[in-house]
């Protein structure tokens, strides 16, 4: 009997071994594949990439992928990093912006428009240049507490240089719209300064939510910045 017992014993061992290698054959494939779907699609980040670029040739916002990849500095990430895009985000790789300048400049340079006027449908691309890598423009307001209809001051920093620049209104949440509310011209300094008016809707879409989001958006390289006020009743 205790010999039996023993064997007994062996043979439990053996078994609960067993189920345990078992176990964790399959628990690995499926906290894999949980990964995978939560993080699809993604981008590995190569040498010379910042967050910014990556955003931008995704269609999204480096806060947004701040966000979902729990980054606290956006000024740091490392080559090989996964990062997880937005579900409706393309997972091509982002390709450096290039913007050609002529070596020539034009005989006739077109005035430029006032702050605030409207920017001609062709934009000239002379003069355009990038900011520096991991330089992120900004834009702040002269007040966060205004009514729709009311006239905001708009100030921008480190965009690119010399280029057209439209402005954009939302609900803060809310998708930006295809229709600009007005449009600038950034400086030979990659500054901005104009003023804009807050329109009572857009695209049919009142602006009657409790904060209304401003985007300020390169219309050559895509470059942008938001900021937000708090709409008041």
């Amino acid at each position: 009997m205790k010999f039996i017992g023993k064997v007994n014993v062996r043979i439990a061992l053996a078994l609960l071994i067993a189920f345990i290698a078992i176990g964790g054959a399959f628990a690995q494939p499926m906290a894999v594949t949980a990964q995978s779907q939560a993080c699809f699609p993604y981008y590995i980040v190569k040498p010379g990439d910042n967050l910014y670029r990556i955003a931008l040739a995704a269609g999204t916002s480096w806060q947004t992928l701040m966000y979902i990849n729990g980054i606290y500095n956006p000024n740091i990430i490392f080559v090989g990093q996964r990062i997880c895009l937005p579900p409706a985000a393309p997972g091509a790789s982002p390709t450096p912006i290039i913007v050609k300048t002529p070596t020539k400049a034009p005989t006739a340079i077109p005035p430029t428009p006032m702050p605030g006027t409207a920017v001609p449908p062709t934009p000239v691309t002379s003069g355009i240049a990038l900011p520096p890598p991991g330089v992120f423009p900004s834009i702040t307001l002269n007040t966060y507490f205004a009514h729709v209809g009311d006239t905001l001051t708009v100030t921008g920093q480190n965009f690119p240089t010399n280029e057209p620049v439209d402005i954009f209104f939302t609900n803060l949440g809310w998708p930006y719209p295809a229709s600009s509310s007005g449009s600038a011209i950034t400086s030979a300094t990659g500054t901005l300064n104009t003023t804009v008016g807050i329109p009572l809707a857009v695209d049919g879409v009142p602006l009657n939510g409790a904060q209304i989001g401003i985007m300020v958006k390169g219309r050559v390289t895509g470059y942008f910045a938001y900021n937000y006020v708090n709409r008041l009743p």
